[in-house]
C-alpha cells in the first residue's frame, strides 16, 4: 500500500491557476563553476555540492526572494553515470577528487536537497507570513549524464531502451534514500529535458515500479521539444505526453528549456493535446543560434527580426512575452499551470513573471 502523501503543488497558493517555478539554477551557478575541473566537465553545477553547496543555497534564496514557489535543486547532472565520468576525467588527468563529502549519489544528493531545505527556512524565518514552498528533486535525462548535449539529440551511443530504465529505477531509488535520510516527505521529482518516446517509454517504466509507486513521492515530468508539437527525436508530443497519463502520483507533465512558443504550444494548440493533471512550462529565456554558438532573443510575432543581433533586452519583456502567450492560448486553460524558467533565465526573470502574473504584488 502506497504512503498517502499528498500532491504538493496542491499545498500552493496560486497567481489565478499559476504556479511559480523557479529560473535557470545553472545560469545563476555558471560563474562559480572551475569549468577546467573532472566534477564540472562531468557534472555541471552539480559540481558545486562538492566544493560550494553554500553557494548552491545562496541561489535556492535568490529564487525564492524572486516569488518562486517551487525551487529545483542542483541535481540535474547527478548520477551513478555523471560520477563515473567524473572519476574517469579525474584519473585521466591525475586529478585527485576531494574526499568529503562522499561522491556517491546518495550523498551528494543528500548534500543537494539540504542545500534547498535550509534555504526554504532561511526564507520562511524572513517571511513568517509566506505560503509553503516546495522543493523539487531535478533529474536531468540519461543525456544530461552522458554529456555532450545528448538531452537535446536523444543519442545514447551503447544504452538500449532497457539500460535506460535501468538507470532510472536506480536513480529514483537513491533519491528515496537520500530523502529519507533527511526526513523530507512535502517534496516532488522533476525529471527534466527528456527528448524521445524511447526515454520517455523507460521512465513510465521506472515510475510504475511498485517500489515507487508504494513510495507516494509526486513527480513532474517535462519533455524537450525541437520544433512545434514534436520531440527533439522528431515524434509528435500528444504520443509522449500519452505515456505519461498511466503513471501514478503525476502532479504535471509539460516542456522545459525550449523557446516560449515551443515549451507553450501545448497550451496554445489544439483542445485535444493530451496533457494532464497540471502543465509545467519551463521556456528558455533565449534562444540557442546553433549556427553562430550563441543565444539570441525569442523573435516576437510582428516582429520576425527582433534579436537577431543577440541584444538581450531584459527579464521584462521575457516575463511580458511569457504571460502575454499564456493569456493568448486557444486550448482550455489545465487546472493548474507551472511557469518558470530555464537557461539564461536568473531572479530577475522570476521576479519578473512574479510581477507579470500579478500587477499589484507577488505572492509571498
Amino acid at each position: 500500500m502506497s504512503q498517502a502523501f499528498p500532491n504538493p503543488l496542491q499545498s500552493l497558493p496560486t497567481h489565478q491557476g499559476v504556479i511559480v517555478v523557479d529560473g535557470g539554477l545553472g545560469t545563476l551557478l555558471q560563474d562559480h563553476l572551475d569549468s577546467s575541473s573532472p566534477l564540472a566537465k562531468a557534472m555541471w553545477n552539480a559540481s558545486l555540492i562538492v566544493t560550494h553547496p553554500s553557494i548552491i543555497q545562496d541561489a535556492h534564496l535568490q529564487y525564492l526572494e524572486a516569488g518562486a514557489q517551487i525551487i529545483t535543486t542542483a541535481t540535474y547532472q547527478l548520477s551513478e553515470t555523471s560520477i563515473a565520468r567524473a572519476v574517469e576525467l579525474a584519473t585521466a588527468e591525475a586529478t585527485p577528487l576531494p574526499a568529503d563529502p562522499p561522491i556517491t549519489p546518495v550523498g551528494l544528493m543528500t548534500v543537494a536537497i539540504k542545500a534547498a531545505i535550509d534555504a526554504r527556512e532561511m526564507y520562511y524565518a524572513r517571511h513568517p507570513e509566506a505560503g509553503t514552498r516546495v522543493i523539487a528533486i531535478s533529474m536531468g535525462s540519461t543525456g544530461a549524464q552522458l554529456g555532450g548535449g545528448r538531452e537535446y539529440s536523444g543519442d545514447y551511443p551503447g544504452w538500449s531502451e532497457e539500460r535506460v530504465a535501468s538507470s532510472w529505477k536506480s536513480r529514483l531509488a537513491q533519491v528515496r534514500e537520500a530523502a529519507a535520510i533527511l526526513g523530507l516527505s512535502d517534496f516532488c521529482l522533476a525529471i527534466e529535458t527528456v527528448p524521445s518516446l524511447s526515454e520517455t517509454r523507460a521512465i513510465a517504466q521506472a515510475l510504475t515500479e511498485p517500489a515507487h509507486v508504494h513510495s507516494g513521492i509526486w513527480s513532474i515530468l517535462s519533455l524537450v521539444g525541437s520544433k512545434l508539437g514534436e520531440s527533439s527525436t522528431g515524434e509528435p508530443l500528444p504520443d509522449l505526453f500519452s505515456l505519461l497519463h498511466p503513471i501514478p502520483h503525476l502532479a504535471a507533465m509539460g516542456i522545459n528549456c525550449s523557446p516560449i512558443s515551443i515549451a507553450l504550444h501545448p497550451l496554445l494548440s489544439s483542445p485535444s493535446f493530451p496533457y494532464s493533471p497540471a502543465l509545467f512550462c519551463c521556456p528558455n529565456g533565449m534562444v540557442w543560434d546553433v549556427q553562430g554558438c550563441r543565444w539570441l532573443e525569442e523573435p516576437e510575432e510582428g516582429n520576425p527580426q527582433a534579436g537577431s543581433d543577440g541584444a538581450y533586452t531584459g527579464p521584462e519583456r521575457w516575463a511580458a512575452h511569457l504571460v502575454r502567450q499564456v493569456r493568448s492560448g486557444s486550448g482550455p486553460s489545465p487546472p493548474l499551470l507551472l511557469l518558470g524558467g530555464c537557461c539564461m533565465t536568473t531572479p530577475a526573470h522570476i521576479t519578473a513573471l512574479s510581477r507579470a502574473l500579478s500587477p499589484i504584488s507577488h505572492i509571498v
